[in-house]
């Protein structure tokens, strides 16, 4: 549960300070399975950066981040190291420092992680993520 709530704040925290939050949060039990999808995939596709919590791993998020690799979008990936767990080498190894990136973090400094990363951002995005990896 903890790492629920935790999550969720950083949902919201990044949401709230991008003002980028179009639609509302629900709960998975108040929608089916496929509209939650075909949401989640039009809100990839809106996105003009994806960030994705991924100390916990998820098939989910792990299938998100595809969707967004795929779609060409910029993408960061945050890490806590300190809660022992070891990050995928799909996600670490999928690092380019542009369009893909991975941070480790501690949880005091998210906001600051997070503020340094969207003022570091190029103004234009990569024109093909392979391309930046070849």
């Amino acid at each position: 549960m903890c790492e629920v709530l935790y999550f969720s704040n950083i949902v919201i925290k990044v949401f709230w300070d991008l003002h980028s939050a179009q639609g509302s949060f629900y709960q998975c039990e108040e929608l089916g399975e496929k509209l939650i999808h075909d949401q989640d995939v039009e809100w990839l596709k809106e996105a003009d950066v994806v960030v994705a919590e991924v100390t916990q791993p998820s098939l989910g998020v792990g299938y998100e981040i595809g969707r967004a690799v795929a779609l060409n979008k910029r993408i960061l990936c945050l890490f806590r190291p300190l809660t022992g767990r070891v990050l995928s080498a799909m996600i670490r190894g999928a690092e380019n420092g542009v369009q893909f990136q991975v941070c480790d973090y501690v949880e005091k400094d998210l906001e600051r992680t997070i503020q340094e990363y969207f003022e570091k951002l190029p103004p234009a995005p990569v024109s093909s993520y392979w391309e930046s990896t070849a």
